[in-house]
């Protein structure tokens, strides 16, 4: 038996796939929210 179980059907995780991709342009690149977070904090970023 497999430890993993699917919760969910094919078609509602196909949903969510689709959903992320058409909001991800809204959102910046993770680099850059990150880098605006810092900013916000007025604390420096931290190195990689």
């Amino acid at each position: 038996m497999s430890k993993t179980t699917n919760k969910f059907s094919p078609e509602v995780r196909d949903r969510t796939i689709h959903m992320v991709w058409e909001h991800e342009a809204e959102h910046p690149p993770p680099a850059e929210a990150e880098e605006r977070y810092y900013a916000m904090l007025n604390a420096p970023a931290m190195a990689a």
